[in-house]
């Protein structure tokens, strides 16, 4: 088991007006769980069960809050910066209002893992069998969020992956 308690910030004169932010990693509390069972032991060979849980805060992100009309350069009117003419109307681009740097935290992080090994001595030789199954909850974990069609959506990566690997040992 191990659990961590952090925080982390940056700071950068050229981000954020100078001032301290939350670093994009600032997960403050993240916890891990293993753990493994023997299933069987022989003068030969063994088995064992294994798991492992996972969680952690969210991590950090800059989200869009709002969209503002703009002109893109050279058309800018320094004088008049909240009005657009309308002849330049046509070169008005809609423009994302963003958060506060790193402003928002995503949901929680939570996953499980389980796998079955399987060891064999032989005479010469050892064989070692593992299955396995990564996120075997298929919990969909915000790796980023975006906001498209007029909604907030999500993009998750790993979803259930089982594995298998084979070993032999001489």
């Amino acid at each position: 088991m191990s659990y961590t308690l952090s925080k982390t910030n940056r700071k950068y004169a050229g981000i954020n007006g100078g001032q301290a932010f939350p670093f994009k990693f600032d997960r403050r509390h993240i916890l891990n769980l293993t753990g493994q069972m023997r299933v069987k032991q022989g003068l030969k060979s063994s088995r064992h069960l294994n798991f492992s849980f996972a969680f952690s805060s969210g991590h950090r992100v800059t989200i869009p809050i709002g969209m503002y009309k703009g002109i893109e350069p050279p058309f800018w009117l320094q004088q008049a910066a909240s009005y657009i003419p309308p002849k330049e109307q046509e070169n008005a681009l809609y423009r994302q209002l963003m958060s506060k740097t790193n402003g928002y935290t995503l949901p929680c992080y939570f996953r499980i893992d389980i796998g079955y090994n399987i060891h064999k001595k032989h005479k010469r030789t050892a064989t070692d069998l593992d299955i396995g199954i990564f996120n075997i909850l298929n919990r969909k974990n915000p790796y980023l969020i975006f906001y498209e069609d007029d909604q907030w959506k999500q993009l998750s990566i790993f979803p259930v992956i089982p594995s298998v690997k084979w070993r032999l040992s001489f």
